[in-house]
């Protein structure tokens, strides 16, 4: 005679190794997660910082040329967003230029070449803007370089 024998639960040792499994899998699966929320705050950091620069660019290259003193450093820290930001402002200007520049005309068939050089003196302002913060204790810094011309200075040239 024969005995079917009905199985019908799970013994301990395949509920364990069932959890076993799942624990192994879902292990990496958190750590993406933590990594992910890691780079999201670096991103917001980051881009905190590049706003903030962008709009002390946008202030500094708004003001007229003679308002803006020839040589100029300003430090100071500012939060946004939960972040101490370091702001360091740096205006530098460029003593003079010699601007080149070369004319063809053509008359009468024949091509003539006019060369003229043009002097700049003290009409172009350059400005520097550091963001320093600090990310998992290790600084980090952001640069912002721009150049600002005083036009009016530059009419004989254009």
């Amino acid at each position: 005679m024969l005995y079917f024998r009905t199985k019908r639960a799970f013994t301990l040792v395949e509920i364990m190794i069932g959890f076993l499994i799942v624990g192994v899998a879902i292990i990496p699966i958190f750590a993406l997660f933590t990594q992910s929320t890691k780079g999201t705050d670096k991103n917001k950091k980051k881009a905190a910082g590049m706003k903030l620069a962008e709009e002390k660019l946008n202030y500094y290259m708004n003001l007229k040329f003679d308002f803006i003193k020839s040589s100029y450093i300003n430090k100071h820290t500012v939060t946004k967003e939960g972040t101490k930001f370091g702001i360091s402002l740096e205006w530098q200007t460029i003593p003079s230029i010699p601007f080149k520049y070369k004319t063809v005309r053509v008359i009468a068939g024949s091509t003539i070449e006019f060369n003229k050089i043009y002097n700049c003196k003290n009409s172009l302002k350059k400005l520097l803007i550091n963001i320093e913060w600090k990310e998992g204790g290790v600084n980090k810094i952001f640069t912002l370089e721009t150049h600002k011309a005083d036009v009016p200075a530059l009419k004989g040239f254009l």
